[in-house]
C-alpha cells in the first residue's frame, strides 16, 4: 500500500515480528493496537518501505499498518484559494480550559474516556486539558493554527471512521448540526460530546436533529462562559453567553434528556 505524510494509519491484526526484522525496523509492539498514528517521514527501500510516525521514536515496516485516512495536504495545496475563502470566515472561537475542566470533573466522575477525536481542535484548547486528565486524544482541523493535523475537513466526503470511544469539540457554530450527524454516523464506542450555547436547544430547524437524536445529558454552566476568536489560553473566562456541553451516548438509544448544572466560576 502506497503511503504519503499525513495519512492517518493504525497496525494490522496481528503484525509479525519477522515483518519487524525485515530491513531492521522498529518493533510494532512500541504501538498501540488500534491506535490511530500520522505519517510524518516515508523512507523508500528496493525491496519495502519504512514510515516515521508523529511522535513516535524510529521507522515502521509499512505493510503492518492499514490506511484509515488519506492526507488532505494536497489538496489543500491545490485548492488554497478556495480553502483560504472557507478559512477566512471559520467560526473559530477557542474554549476556555476552565470551562473544560469543570465539564470533566464532573463527567468523568460518572463516566471513562480511553481515547478521544477532537476533529476542530483550533490551538489545542480543549485536547490539552483532555491530555491532563489522562485522555489518549488526536487532534484535526481544517486550519493550520499550529496544533494537530491540519487540512482535515471533517464534513468532507469519504471520511473513514477511525477507532476512538469519544469525539468532543467546540464545533464552528454554524456548521454545528452538520458536526453533530456527522459524528454520530462515525459511531464512537462511547460518545459524541459537543461545547454549544445553551440557545442551541432552540430553534425550529433544530427540531428535526433533536426529535431524531436526542442527547442523553446536557451539562449546563452555572456561570456564563468564555471564548476567545483568536485562540489565546490565558482570556478571561466570563462573558455574556451561557454554554453546555451536549452528551450522546452512542452504545444505547436514547428517548430522553437529563439535565445536570455545573458548578460556578472558581
Amino acid at each position: 500500500m502506497d503511503f504519503i505524510i499525513g495519512d492517518w494509519v493504525k497496525l494490522i491484526d496481528n503484525p509479525s515480528d519477522d515483518q519487524d526484522r525485515w530491513g531492521g525496523n522498529s518493533s510494532h509492539k512500541l504501538l498501540v493496537p488500534n491506535s490511530i498514528y500520522t505519517v510524518e517521514d516515508i523512507e523508500p527501500h528496493s525491496w519495502h518501505t519504512k514510515i516515521k510516525l508523529k511522535e513516535i521514536n524510529g521507522y515502521f515496516n509499512s505493510v503492518i499498518f492499514q490506511k484509515i485516512r488519506k492526507s488532505n495536504k494536497s489538496f489543500y495545496i491545490t485548492n488554497h484559494r478556495k480553502k483560504e475563502e472557507e478559512v477566512s470566515s471559520d467560526d473559530f472561537y477557542s474554549t476556555h480550559p476552565d470551562s473544560i475542566k469543570l465539564f470533566l470533573d464532573t463527567f468523568l466522575s460518572k463516566y471513562k474516556i480511553d481515547l478521544a477525536w477532537e476533529p476542530a481542535c483550533g490551538t489545542g484548547n480543549i485536547s490539552e486539558v483532555l491530555k491532563e486528565y489522562g485522555i489518549k486524544v488526536h487532534s484535526t482541523d481544517l486550519v493550520d493554527r499550529g496544533y494537530g493535523d491540519a487540512f482535515f475537513d471533517f464534513l468532507g466526503p469519504q471520511l473513514i471512521s477511525p477507532q476512538v470511544d469519544t469525539i468532543i469539540t467546540n464545533p464552528p457554530f454554524k456548521n454545528a448540526e452538520r458536526f453533530i450527524r456527522r459524528s454520530i454516523s462515525l459511531k464512537p464506542k462511547r460518545f459524541v460530546i459537543m461545547y454549544l450555547k445553551l440557545t442551541f436547544l432552540e430553534s425550529k430547524k433544530r427540531y428535526n436533529l433533536f426529535k431524531e437524536f436526542p442527547p442523553a445529558e446536557v451539562y449546563i454552566h452555572s456561570s456564563r462562559q468564555g471564548c476567545d476568536p483568536h485562540g489565546k489560553k490565558d482570556f478571561s473566562n466570563g462573558g455574556a453567553v451561557c454554554f453546555a456541553w451536549y452528551v450522546w451516548i452512542t452504545d444505547k438509544p436514547q428517548h430522553s434528556t437529563q439535565l445536570f448544572w455545573l458548578p460556578p466560576n472558581s
